[in-house]
């Protein structure tokens, strides 16, 4: 190089794949909500990113979940949590893990 370069880098999210319910085929969705309002079974496991999601969880269905938060975007190991904005449970049972809620 004979002088300064600039250079500019974007990095985007994959927001396809935030959260997933667990199981042999998982589904993916974009965001906590959805996986929840999903047609999941009653006992299933929600698996969500590690990241902030600025979004409110509103639980109005009475079926149970688990929420396990903090994973990597291989959903292979769980080295940090979740932070959602709130949650507010209407119907139905809620068990958190490893999710923080602001």
């Amino acid at each position: 190089m004979d002088r300064d370069r600039t250079a500019t880098v974007a990095f985007n999210l994959d927001t396809a794949h935030i959260t997933r319910i667990d199981g042999t085929t998982p589904i993916y969705f974009s965001t906590l909500q959805k996986a929840y309002d999903s047609p999941v079974s009653s006992g299933s496991t929600i698996q969500v990113w590690g990241i902030d999601l600025p979004e409110t969880l509103l639980c109005g269905t009475s079926k149970q979940v688990r929420i396990s938060g903090g994973y990597d975007q291989l959903y292979q190991t769980r080295p940090n949590t979740t932070t959602i904005r709130g949650l507010v449970i209407g119907m139905g049972t809620v068990i958190i893990d490893r999710v923080v809620v602001k």
